[in-house]
């Protein structure tokens, strides 16, 4: 297992994307701009590793195993109080792996935590009286399976988001007003499927 803590205060920190003008009409487009805080802080902690639970009988020998990660963090500027909007809310991971010689199935949870408007500077992405679009949480589902067919040839089949749910990555709806009516375009991909073969020469 794997853990840090960090906690930075910056000058001149480069933010990205902040909103200097435009109510996002035809007439009127929205200007963003990168610009330098004075003052920031960002803290946080990131904890990750895998519990190994060994070969299991009942499964044929297969060797089970727990990898797991979570991370979050908090920023602001200093100056004004304000959150600072480039930090991403927090991510848990919770896997189990299952292993044989000739195949690997792995199952992963992975749930993203809202991003709630106290933790928004609405003036910094979208322009008075409207409000920042703020992102409910949300937990997928991810199925793979690789299939070992030879030394230099595996089969890798996977299902991504598998509950088929909708959501939001918060680093894709930064200025978006939350009565936007385009919203939903924004959601990551719903149920979908890969295969891939992979050689080795």
């Amino acid at each position: 297992m794997d853990f840090a803590a960090f906690s930075t205060n910056y000058q001149n920190l480069i933010v990205d994307r902040v909103l200097m003008g435009g109510t996002g009409t035809a007439a009127d487009p929205r200007v963003f701009q990168t610009i330098n805080t004075d003052r920031a802080r960002i803290h946080g902690f990131e904890v990750k590793g895998a519990m190994d639970w060994g070969r299991m009988d009942w499964a044929g020998g297969a060797r089970f195993s727990t990898p797991f990660s979570y991370g979050q963090a908090r920023g602001s500027n200093r100056d004004t109080g304000a959150p600072l909007n480039s930090v991403e809310p927090a991510q848990l991971a919770l896997g189990l792996q299952l292993d044989t010689a000739p195949w690997t199935l792995r199952f992963d949870v992975r749930h993203h935590a809202a991003k709630n408007a106290s933790d928004i500077d609405s003036s910094a992405s979208v322009k008075a009286p409207a409000r920042q679009f703020t992102i409910p949480a949300a937990t997928t589902l991810d199925v793979a399976l690789q299939w070992r067919l030879r030394k230099d040839m595996r089969l890798n089949l996977a299902v991504r988001n598998l509950t088929d749910r909708k959501y939001w990555l918060w680093s894709d709806v930064q200025g978006l007003a939350a009565n936007a009516t385009t919203n939903d375009a924004y959601t990551q991909p719903g149920r979908s499927g890969f295969v891939s073969l992979v050689v080795d020469f």
